[in-house]
């Protein structure tokens, strides 16, 4: 039973004829030169995590090599491999021939299956292979190693040429790291750059007045999509009320803080910088946290850009007179792509910048924007003013297609997709002074997957749950002015009530647990006092009580029964 002979599968022939092309080329085997053969032609991977991967090819070896030391030659193979006229073994090799061959006895590497095991146990031939294995370990155990036979010039060879594969990944490793890393400086420092600015601009070129914080608003925290009805992080921030110089009355909202820092309380006063053209675009002028964070980011960034440029320097040099070419292409590549993805994680912010068409250039026929002067359907971006608003929509032959994005008094109100004249996307809604009150998903103008609903004052959510094809479809729930604690917990099917419904109170005590059937309540019906004591206990037919229905006090004494 010899597995290279009874599997006839891509791998096994491909690792028969590079040892074919070895033997015509060397008839003198050593096992330890075979290992950097198989290493050089991948057949073998110095990576101990995949090493279960090319248990087929130490198990083939195995097998040729105690053939070989039975028969003084291997039989029933191709001719090649019976020319080969010596095959030993010394005790490294033996050591890393025994630890495979017994870890694929074990079956388990990194608490999973190895590939060879679960293939067998797949084919029902594990039973078969294991005995085998065991053999092969027990007779190798049982071998002197033996010096190799072989010229130490060729030796010396093949070890140059494993070092040198291994070197080669190295270095490959170094440069696919030294990338990643220069890119994130790159981004680190164009991001500190942004921040930067954005605070000395306003600082330099702002307008200094007083505001007056008139709420403290908050906003679920960015990161991992959380489920529905799973735990609520938010952040929170101070929303100011502020007269500008030209007598405008502006809302808008300070930087995000985290629920350990520092707030401002309702009806203090506060130092702020504006951006004249951009009211609402605003800066504590008493707080440096926007300027150093930003100055930081830059430290940070160019640390690392400097650290990797000193490391990668030999790597250039080695290339010669294009090795500075290289580096400077690369850098340049790299800076490009962390640009890109910066102005694309700041693309609704940025949009007001983009080239577009005045809307007095185009006018609405039958509900297709055209262009005025030649009556054709408008492509491209579109741009309508007035004192406050600033509205920037994308077009495709006279229908919104693309992105739109509202701005109010500088900051962003509305963003959202279109496709062929309909809502297509997530569409974001926001009050005047920055607070997110509305986060929704469309497919062919209906409100389609998540929705999110958020309170206008405060800013806590409170509801959520998914549409299909504009009807809710699955659990809705609804959430107490605290933006945490649960009202009601509904469950819909194409927009009717069709399951579980529960109701809470505020200190999320369950209140009332019951069905629908068809928008009808239906099924058991329990209600709870807020002590938890049940007050009713009963069946609803049709949304009426079932005549075996119980009702109790606070103290759990039954009152009667419903008639």
């Amino acid at each position: 039973m010899m597995y290279y002979k009874q599997t006839q599968n891509d791998s096994v022939r491909m690792l028969m004829e590079v040892l074919e092309m070895e033997a015509q080329e060397n008839p003198v085997w050593t096992l330890q030169n075979l290992f950097i053969l198989c290493l050089d032609s991948s057949f073998m991977d110095d990576n101990p995590q995949n090493s279960d991967y090319y248990d087929s090819t130490y198990l083939i070896l195995a097998e040729l090599y105690l053939e070989f030391k039975q028969y003084d030659q291997m039989a029933d193979v191709p001719a090649f491999l019976r020319s080969v006229r010596s095959f030993t073994m010394d005790e490294e090799s033996k050591q890393e021939m025994i630890a495979v061959l017994t870890d694929l006895v074990s079956d388990i590497i990194d608490d999973r299956a190895r590939v060879l095991t679960v293939q067998w146990e797949r084919e029902g031939t594990l039973r078969d292979w294991q005995p085998h294995i065991e053999e092969l370990v027990s007779e190798i155990m049982e071998t002197v190693p033996e010096q190799p036979s072989v010229n130490p010039d060729t030796a010396n060879e093949l070890e140059v040429k494993f070092q040198k594969k291994r070197s080669k990944k190295k270095t490959a490793l170094f440069f696919a790291g030294s990338l990643l890393f220069t890119w994130l400086s790159l981004y680190i420092l164009l991001y500190g750059a942004g921040v930067t600015w954005h605070a000395v601009n306003l600082r330099v070129n702002g307008i200094k007045t007083t505001a007056e914080v008139i709420q403290i608003a908050s906003e679920m925290r960015p990161g991992k999509d959380r489920g529905i009805g799973e735990p609520i992080f938010y952040s929170y921030f101070e929303v100011v009320n502020f007269t500008t110089k030209s007598g405008s009355e502006v809302q808008s909202r300070l930087d995000v803080k985290g629920e350990s820092e520092d707030h401002y309380a309702i009806g203090d006063e506060v130092e702020i910088y504006y951006n004249p053209e951009a009211p609402a675009q605003i800066m504590d002028a008493g707080s440096h946290a926007r300027l150093i964070k930003g100055i930081a980011a830059i430290a940070v960034g160019l640390f690392i850009f400097i650290v990797i440029a000193v490391m990668n320097k030999g790597l250039f040099a080695s290339m010669g007179s294009l090795g500075w070419i290289a580096s400077i292409g690369i850098k340049a590549v790299l800076f490009l792509l962390a640009l890109y993805l910066l102005a694309d994680q700041n693309l609704y912010t940025l949009y007001r910048c983009f080239p577009a068409v005045d809307e007095e250039a185009c006018v609405n026929s039958d509900g297709v924007m055209v262009r005025r002067n030649d009556g054709k359907p408008f492509s491209g971006r579109m741009k309508s003013r007035t004192d406050q608003n600033l509205s920037v929509y994308s077009y495709k032959n006279g229908q919104l297609d693309g992105l739109d994005v509202v701005y109010y008094d500088g900051i962003v109100k509305e963003t959202g997709c279109w496709k062929e004249g309909k809502q297509n996307g997530l569409f974001r809604l926001y009050t005047p002074s920055g607070i997110l009150v509305d986060y929704a998903n469309f497919e062919n103008g209906e409100r389609h997957g998540l929705t999110r609903q958020f309170d206008p004052e405060t800013g806590g959510i409170t509801a959520e749950g998914r549409y299909n094809n504009g009807q809710l479809d699955g659990t809705w729930i609804q959430y107490y002015p605290d933006g945490r604690t649960v009202a009601i917990e509904q469950t819909y099917q194409n927009g009717i009530l069709n399951g579980s419904a529960r109701q809470y109170y505020e200190n999320g005590q369950l209140q009332i647990d019951m069905s629908y059937s068809d928008g009808v309540p239906s099924g058991p019906y329990k209600f709870y006092y807020p002590n938890g004591q049940i007050a009713v206990d009963g069946v609803l037919e049709n949304g009426s009580y079932r005549s075996d229905t119980k009702m109790y006090d606070e103290d759990g004494i039954s009152i009667t029964e419903i008639p």
